[in-house]
């Protein structure tokens, strides 16, 4: 019975000691400072993006819009300006548009780029 007990233990120890080294190879980065480049030691630009539902909305206009599929217009960047509306981007069969939609998903004007 002991020798049981003791095979019984091995695979235990193994596992926790296999989840120490895990957790000693994990790292967590901090979103609150800036990263650099390594080879140009130049600051990445942090810049708030729109929520997805918001990007979603747009594509759905632009769909509707422009006469497109609404499953292949794309959201494909966006940022946040100064005055609190979302600049989104938005690709679909190789053209370009843009939507400028505000917090309460108004969409404020929508272009072909």
């Amino acid at each position: 019975m002991t020798a049981e007990r003791d095979m019984m233990k091995l695979p235990i120890g193994v596992m926790m000691v296999a989840g120490v080294m895990l957790a000693a190879c994990s790292s967590t980065q901090s979103t609150t400072q800036p990263e650099t480049t390594s080879n140009q030691g130049q600051v990445l630009n942090t810049t708030e993006t729109a929520p997805a539902d918001l990007q979603l909305t747009c594509s759905s206009a632009a769909a509707n819009q422009f006469g497109l599929p609404p499953d292949k217009v794309l959201p494909v960047s966006s940022s946040k300006l100064p005055d609190g509306t979302y600049d989104v981007r938005l690709t679909s069969e190789g053209r370009n548009f843009i939507c400028l939609i505000d917090e309460n998903a108004a969409i404020v004007s929508m272009s072909a780029a």
